[in-house]
């Protein structure tokens, strides 16, 4: 039988100034990519945050029975599962994730569909409630977000004997460099180390979506691929990591931009 390959980007939005066809378009492509010729399936996870929810607007177009820009969108038959397809026999599982700031000030992506009343809670708390739920918490690297006190909240819990079951993630819009310490700790305790793009909310960064991620073993189950994705990733299924870090100058454009009212946020 022939090996299978799971490539998930495992943090994505959708700002008012992306097209959702041209998301969901990039995605399935730069995650095609990443397979390289192999068989396998391709993911992503589309976070809301408290002021949008892409994977609502999608969810939404599927229940009308109406496509998105040339895509057609379904139920994947379990919550906070779809399956896009574009004119191509390629589809793409997007998975439901909410993105919540915890009461340390620490940004915390959760993958499967976990209520966004977890906000302010926390981190630890966050952590166990998603495990529990059967989701996953991740907390992504974020430019300026793991330095001062933040940086060392999260750097006492990954050493903490008493951590609970969560994960750290890293970003392609980090700029070139060593891997930043704390994920380097992370791995030598053994947690699991995400990676996603982030696009921002920048009018082209669609085009980013799926050029991040990481590789897992296995394939997705027909019944639940979404619980079975979430599975395979809190098992530490993970194989590695794809993506390259955002050029030094064209981060540093993107962050001045953000700063000087290009966000397209809402």
């Amino acid at each position: 039988m022939t090996p299978m390959t799971v490539v998930v980007d495992t943090h994505v939005h959708m700002y008012p100034c992306f097209d959702a066809g041209a998301l969901l378009g990039h995605a399935l492509g730069n995650l095609r990519r990443a397979l390289a010729g192999e068989e396998g399936d391709c993911a992503m996870v589309l976070a809301a945050t408290p002021r949008m929810d892409g994977w609502g607007e999608l969810a939404a177009a599927a229940d009308r029975g109406r496509g998105v820009d040339g895509w057609h969108i379904a139920r994947g038959g379990e919550e906070g599962v779809l399956w896009a397809r574009g004119e191509g026999p390629d589809r793409l599982l997007v998975v439901s994730g909410v993105q919540v700031v915890s009461a340390e000030g620490l940004e915390v992506l959760l993958l499967g569909s976990i209520p966004p009343s977890l906000a302010g809670r926390p981190l630890a708390d966050i952590a166990r409630a998603a495990a529990a739920a059967g989701s996953m918490a991740a907390v992504p690297w974020g430019f300026g977000k793991w330095v001062g006190r933040r940086g060392r909240v999260l750097e006492d819990l990954v050493a903490s004997a008493d951590r609970p079951p969560m994960a750290l993630a890293d970003s392609s819009g980090r700029p070139p460099g060593p891997l930043p310490r704390i994920l380097r700790r992370a791995r030598a305790e053994g947690l699991t180390v995400l990676s996603g793009s982030d696009p921002l909310p920048l009018p082209g960064q669609e085009s980013r979506a799926g050029s991040a991620g990481v590789r897992l073993a296995g394939r997705l189950p027909e019944q639940a691929p979404g619980r079975g994705l979430l599975a395979m990733l809190r098992e530490g299924a993970v194989e590695g990591t794809f993506g390259s870090p955002r050029p030094v100058l064209r981060f540093l454009g993107e962050q001045i931009r953000l700063r000087v009212g290009g966000s397209c946020e809402a």
